[in-house]
């Protein structure tokens, strides 16, 4: 138990601990998906929709920080929030919105690292993607087993 203090203790004095949830939400969407989608809008598009960044950057960096403000202040997640300060039906509805979203992300997710294995391999980028799937699950489900075997 000691050790567990302890290192909680060098891991709040870390540098980085002062940074905050602005960094994982900075690189959030820098997903397989995202960087397809940059690239494919870099190729097509090059510099022309450049001026929607001083349109959108200030939106953006604005609901970040007034969601990272709710989160500080009142020290609960986007959930508890919702379930806070709407009616009973508003949370159901949006995490079943927040599932389908995710799991929309997480295949384009996977489809674009099937994409970009068939341009480094030359295997078929369907067949990658299956690899990728079930090499994930392989992977997720040997780590609960791990976990539940030594608890």
């Amino acid at each position: 138990m000691r050790t567990c203090r302890v290192l909680w203790e060098r891991l709040k004095e870390h540098p980085l601990s002062r940074i905050g949830p602005g960094l994982i939400t900075g690189v959030a969407d820098d997903d397989p998906s995202g960087i397809a989608t940059y690239s494919q809008a870099g190729a097509q598009f090059g510099l022309d929709m450049l001026w929607t960044m001083p349109l959108a950057y200030p939106l953006m960096a604005t609901i970040q920080s007034m969601c990272a403000n709710i989160g500080r202040v009142t020290g609960k997640g986007l959930a508890a929030n919702i379930k806070d300060a709407f009616p009973p039906i508003v949370l159901p509805c949006v995490l079943c919105l927040l599932l389908v979203a995710n799991t929309l992300n997480i295949a384009a997710d996977v489809a674009a690292m099937g994409e970009v294995a068939e341009l480094v391999s030359g295997i078929n980028r369907h067949l990658m993607t299956a690899f990728f799937v079930s090499a994930t699950i392989r992977c997720s489900c040997s780590s609960l087993i791990t976990v539940t075997s030594s608890s």
